[in-house]
């Protein structure tokens, strides 16, 4: 299989990210927003989450609302990306122009492009141990646990923006944000 290119340019390097379910850590976010002000996410995760009882998680949850610049969405934005699905891929344009490179993207985009890319040139029966060898081989991951958290978040963040369809297959939007 040829290398992939995002954005024309040539892919390289270790994209292996913190593994959370996107669709989750979005609905958190907009409950923390709307709720009562005064504490942190990371507090508002440690008051009404109490089954996320790693400080470090809690991070990571944060991290990745931050990545993404969700952190600048008031709660109207939230909720229309919830309520108006396609407002998340307008979003994504916005916060993520076509002249950004690559490199300059969270990696959970980047892991999403890495999911959608196969199926692009024809790949079109990978399952999920395919996509970890490939991503192995590939060196975007350093061993199975890096490139099944790359499998699982690329899924995850794809889904939620609409990238990835329910089989998992790039969308019409995967082609225009990424090629």
């Amino acid at each position: 299989m040829k290398k992939p290119k995002i954005r024309g340019e040539l892919l390289s390097g270790n994209f292996a990210p913190t593994n959370i379910d996107f669709n989750l850590t979005f609905t958190r976010y907009y409950y923390y927003k709307i709720g009562p002000k005064g504490h942190s996410f990371i507090d508002w995760l440690k008051k009404f989450e109490p089954r996320i009882n790693s400080d470090n998680v809690r991070a990571q949850i944060d991290r990745q609302i931050n990545k993404l610049n969700l952190d600048n969405l008031n709660k109207s934005q939230i909720k229309d990306m919830l309520v108006y699905p396609e407002k998340r891929f307008t979003f994504l344009i916005d916060q993520f122009p076509f002249s950004m490179n690559y490199l300059d993207m969270p990696k959970e985009l980047v892991c999403t492009f890495l999911i959608g890319y196969p199926k692009t040139i024809g790949k079109d029966h990978f399952n999920k141990q395919n996509y970890i060898e490939w991503i192995l081989t590939n060196q975007f991951a350093g061993a199975n646990n890096s490139a099944s958290a790359i499998y699982e978040t690329g899924l995850s963040i794809g889904h939620f923006f609409h990238l990835l369809d329910d089989n998992d297959n790039p969308t019409e939007k995967y082609k225009i944000f990424y090629l």
